[in-house]
């Protein structure tokens, strides 16, 4: 959503006229996939996943996935692409404000929904079990996407 505002508003204007703007994005984000990608490791090597009995609270986790999906360059490109082609300039302010509410409704069912499911049954069980792998796999790709973003600035 705050992607789409920011489309909506001139951002992906003002990211192509401004060549260096995207590649800083990129860089930075690319910075915090490899961030996370470490931190995963890290926690995977110290036992320091999250299992069933260890669990964060809603605030934390809402900063966590906010900050997360703010940095992924991957989500940049996806909704200042589609807003700047999908949606003219001359839209009517109604019809932006109907837009950002269907594509938030959409994000919160789709992420509302894998956090249930992943959160219980035989989902939750399975990582927990395998949850020191699955971290070090997820660590290795997210580290790896982020050096291949920032290599492809630079």
């Amino acid at each position: 959503t705050c992607y789409a505002i920011l489309s909506m508003t001139g951002l992906a204007l003002i990211i192509k006229k401004i060549a260096w703007l995207a590649s800083a994005v990129q860089i930075a984000g690319g910075s915090y996939m490899i961030y996370l990608g470490v931190t995963a490791w890290l926690s995977s090597v110290r036992g320091q996943h999250a299992t069933s009995e260890r669990r964060g609270n809603f605030g934390s986790g809402l900063r966590s996935g906010f900050f997360a999906q703010l940095s992924n360059p991957k989500a940049i490109a996806f909704f200042l692409s589609l807003y700047a082609v999908a949606v003219p300039a001359d839209t009517a302010p109604r019809a932006k404000v109907m837009i950002l509410v269907g594509g938030f409704i959409l994000e919160l069912g789709w992420y509302s929904t894998v956090t249930t499911l992943l959160s219980h049954g035989p989902a939750r069980a399975f990582y927990d079990k395998f949850a020191r792998w699955i971290e070090r796999v997820l660590g290795t790709v997210l580290a790896g996407f982020g050096f291949g973003l920032i290599a492809e600035k630079l």
